[in-house]
């Protein structure tokens, strides 16, 4: 579906508001929707999700460390958000904080 508006999704892993998901709230609140289609991955328990007073899907989805597990669940995550990327053609990612890269 082609609606001539181009797909971004914000990537935090963090469930609790701190300076860096104030910035992401703030950017995906004044993001021009008529332009954009506005995805969010983040836990699904995340607490500001009531601040965002946009229009946006959420990608309820805990990022797993490459530490634990032999890093096969960073790996299913890693997966798991590309076939997300990809069904939903998501052309802008934007990765907010250090560890949502």
């Amino acid at each position: 579906m082609d609606n001539g508006k181009t797909n971004v999704m914000f990537v935090t892993h963090a469930d609790k508001k701190g300076g860096a998901e104030q910035s992401l709230i703030h950017l995906i609140n004044y993001l021009d929707t008529s332009k954009y289609r506005i995805y969010l991955l983040s836990p699904g328990d995340a607490a500001f999700l009531n601040e965002i007073r946009t229009e946006y899907e959420h990608f309820p989805l805990r990022l797993n460390s490459i530490k634990k597990k032999f890093g096969f669940g960073y790996l299913e995550t890693v997966f798991r958000i590309k076939a997300f990327v990809k069904k939903n053609r998501i052309e802008i990612i934007h990765a907010n904080g250090w560890r949502a890269p």
